[in-house]
C-alpha cells in the first residue's frame, strides 16, 4: 500500500540522515606544552600531560615592548612552586628548539644531568626566547669543568646577541660561584652539536676561536654528537 511504502522511504531516509550526522574521527592536535599529539584536557599517550598548563599560554607571549631581557638563573635549590614553574618554561623553548626544530629525540633532550643542573632562562616581556644550563662535569685528570650545553634560542629572537649575553651571563655566574666556594672548576667550556644554529657564536665567544672553529669542523666531518669548546677559564678561589 501507498502508506507503507511512504514509511519505508521515510525510514530509510532517516537512517541515512542519521548515518551522515556520525562525525569523523579528528586528528589530536600537537600539545605547544608536551610536544606530543593529544586534545587539551586528555592526558598525553607519552608522558601523561594534561591539557594546557599555564605555561602553554606563556610560550604563546610575544615580546612586543621590552628591549632588554630578564635573565632567571636557578638549581634545584628554590622553592617548589618557582621550580616547576621555571622548569615548565625552560623545558618548553628546548622542546620547541631541540625536537620540534633539529629534530633530536625527546628522551636524549631531558637526561639526568638536568636535577642537579644550573638552568638559565630570558625573557623579553612576558615572551620566553632563551634557555640553557651548566652543569659540573669531573674530567680523567681529577679536575672539573663547568659544562654549558642546551642552548636554544627561539627563532623569531635569533641573532639579537642573546646567546652571547647567555653565555657571558653564564661565565660570571660560575666565576662568581669559585669565588664564594660553591664550585670548584677550572674551565667553563662549551658542548654544543656541530649542526647547531648557534655553533658559529660559541665559536666566537670561546677563548680560542681559531682552534674551536677546527675543532667543529672536525667534529662535523667525524660525525660526532658533540663538540666541545672552551670559553673561560676559572681561577679557583678568585674571580
Amino acid at each position: 500500500p501507498p502508506c507503507r511504502r511512504a514509511r519505508r522511504v521515510a525510514a530509510r531516509r532517516g537512517g541515512a540522515r542519521r548515518l551522515m550526522a556520525v562525525p569523523v574521527a579528528e586528528e589530536a592536535p600537537l600539545c605547544g606544552v608536551c610536544g606530543h599529539h593529544h586534545f587539551p584536557g586528555n592526558a598525553c599517550s607519552v608522558c601523561g600531560h594534561v591539557g594546557r598548563s599555564r605555561i602553554f599560554s606563556v610560550m604563546q607571549s610575544k615580546a612586543t615592548q621590552a628591549r632588554e631581557p630578564s635573565w632567571t638563573l636557578f638549581d634545584g635549590t628554590v622553592p617548589v612552586e618557582e621550580l616547576r614553574g621555571w622548569w615548565g618554561i625552560v623545558s618548553a623553548i628546548r622542546r620547541r628548539v631541540m625536537v620540534q626544530e633539529l629534530g633530536l629525540a625527546g628522551e636524549s633532550e631531558f637526561d639526568a644531568y638536568d636535577p642537579v643542573a644550573v638552568h638559565c632562562f630570558a625573557r623579553l616581556g612576558d615572551a620566553p626566547v632563551l634557555a640553557a644550563r651548566f652543569r659540573r662535569e669531573e674530567l680523567p685528570d681529577g679536575g672539573a669543568d663547568a659544562v654549558v650545553d642546551r642552548l636554544c634560542v627561539l627563532q623569531d629572537y635569533r641573532r639579537r646577541g642573546l646567546a652571547r649575553e647567555c653565555v657571558a651571563r653564564i661565565v660570571a655566574e660560575v666565576r662568581a660561584r669559585a669565588a664564594a666556594g660553591s664550585v670548584d672548576v677550572a674551565r667553563v667550556v662549551a658542548a654544543v652539536p656541530p649542526q647547531h644554529p648557534l655553533v658559529g657564536l660559541v665559536v666566537a665567544s670561546s677563548a680560542h676561536p681559531e682552534e674551536s672553529a677546527a675543532l667543529v669542523q672536525a667534529a662535523a666531518a667525524a660525525g660526532a654528537d658533540s663538540v666541545r669548546l672552551v670559553l673561560a677559564r676559572v681561577e679557583r678561589g678568585t674571580i
